[in-house]
């Protein structure tokens, strides 16, 4: 077991921790172990079961992976073409976000513009 905290910018520090896991630096404040979602992992790598996406207000995403792979070390996500247009179709339709493909070789990547006011009123998924 091991968890990770990354820095939130300057003064603050990142920490991994090997054998273990802080509540107070990586969980909300008042976090108990209980609060904890323990998830095997699929494969060798940071891939996990998925049955389904929502947002924290309870709106269901219609997408088709089953799978999610989890990398600290991404500033993007990795999201099947299938599962990209239902992601994009309610990002502009909730949140009036809109986003276009770029294409980049063999891999098209996906920018959404949103103001920061927007940005802020993002719902956790």
């Amino acid at each position: 077991m091991f968890s990770f905290y990354l820095s939130k910018g300057s003064g603050s520090e990142g920490n991994l921790k090997i054998g273990g896991y802080n509540l107070d630096k990586y969980a909300k404040p008042g976090a108990q172990d209980s609060d904890i979602i323990w998830n095997p992992v699929v494969d060798d790598g940071w891939t996990i079961n998925m049955n389904g996406l929502k947002f924290k207000n309870g709106a269901k995403l219609d997408i088709k992976a089953e799978q999610l792979g989890l990398d600290t070390g991404l500033s993007y996500a990795l999201v099947p073409p299938r599962d990209i247009e239902e992601i994009t179709d309610k990002l502009n339709a909730d949140q009036n976000i809109t986003c276009h493909k770029e294409g980049y070789n063999d891999l098209d990547m996906y920018e959404c513009n949103c103001t920061k006011p927007q940005y802020s009123k993002l719902k956790p998924l």
